[in-house]
């Protein structure tokens, strides 16, 4: 159920966008997408009470436990294969979120960590692209999102002090 709903949110992506949005700086929903998956990154390895790492390349399924891959050319429309060939880390989100709903449909116990792709979901839905960049989540259009101390930065927003 999960799965097959995230692969029809994936396949409904107007692809003709990606990558040529613009942002302007009063929209402040948008800036914030980029803090939020580091805020979901941080809680989830803080509540797996996994070490952190770069969160741009975390199948949190995977990390749970759950070993099957997910291309997004054996489920997906294939203009996304086509338009993702050289953008390694969208594609590798998007693959990741399907796996996490794979994931859910068979574990629904972990139906909490469907939301840890979600902002990044959200940015290709706008026709944002998102890379790897100095050391962070860069972000075209919109921001640079630092991972030095990422993680202690963003628990601590959180409230969580005992890091």
């Amino acid at each position: 159920m999960y799965f097959e709903e995230a692969v029809k949110r994936i396949n409904k992506i107007d692809w003709k966008l990606f990558g040529k949005t613009v942002c302007s700086e009063e929209d402040l929903e948008i800036h914030e997408l980029g803090s939020r998956y580091l805020k979901n990154m941080a809680l989830f390895f803080y509540e797996q009470h996994i070490p952190p790492y770069n969160p741009l390349v975390i199948s949190a399924a995977e990390l749970l436990g759950y070993k099957e891959k997910v291309d997004i050319k054996e489920c997906c429309n294939p203009i996304i294969e086509e338009i993702l060939k050289d953008n390694y880390y969208p594609k590798r989100i998007i693959e990741f979120h399907l796996q996490m709903a794979k994931l859910v449909d068979m574990e629904p116990k972990y139906e909490k960590y469907l939301n840890i792709y979600e902002p990044m979901i959200c940015l290709l839905e706008l026709g944002f692209d998102f890379i790897y960049r100095e050391a962070g989540l860069m972000i075209p259009e919109v921001g640079y999102y630092p991972f030095y101390n990422w993680y202690k930065d963003f628990l601590e927003l959180m409230g969580i002090k005992d890091v």
